[in-house]
């Protein structure tokens, strides 16, 4: 069974996707990440809504919470994933030096530098896909069926 942390936001589409799928999910408090299989703690899935989202968690005063998050991850052995819903333009960490914030003085290439910093201290990978992919993604990862090298 996927469990799905009740503070994710604006996810009926990942959890219709379960449901339409097959696929049993319960929605309940997790201490790292969005989405996990029960009884296999050892994989979490965090999904960000786009780069926007990312730059939120890796470049402003707020980022203490996130990167406390991957730390408790990391610490406790847990391999974390951050899907990113950003489009067909973004499909890897390179992709995003590119990238022009509408929001943030952030340039995507100091964002991609702090997203590989994060992969390098942390082990935390970044992923990238459109929003009708997400679910069908995440399951990918929860069942170790992804490419991440």
């Amino acid at each position: 069974m996927i469990i799905a942390d009740d503070r994710e936001k604006k996810n009926a589409h990942v959890l219709k996707y379960f449901s339409d799928n097959g696929h049993s999910f319960t929605v309940r408090r997790m201490d790292v990440a969005d989405y996990m299989i029960e009884g296999a703690p050892g994989i979490v899935v965090d999904r960000k809504q786009n780069l926007e989202e990312i730059a939120q968690n890796l470049a402003t005063v707020d980022r203490g919470r996130f990167y406390r998050e991957m730390r408790r991850a990391y610490a406790s052995g847990v391999k974390m994933y951050v899907l990113c819903e950003h489009g067909k333009d973004i499909r890897s960490i390179p992709d995003v030096a590119a990238w022009h914030s509408r929001f943030s003085a952030i340039s995507g290439r100091i964002l991609m530098d702090r997203m590989i910093s994060c992969e390098m201290a942390y082990g935390v990978k970044f992923l990238f896909c459109s929003k009708g992919e997400t679910g069908k993604k995440i399951l990918d990862i929860l069942g170790g069926n992804i490419d991440v090298q």
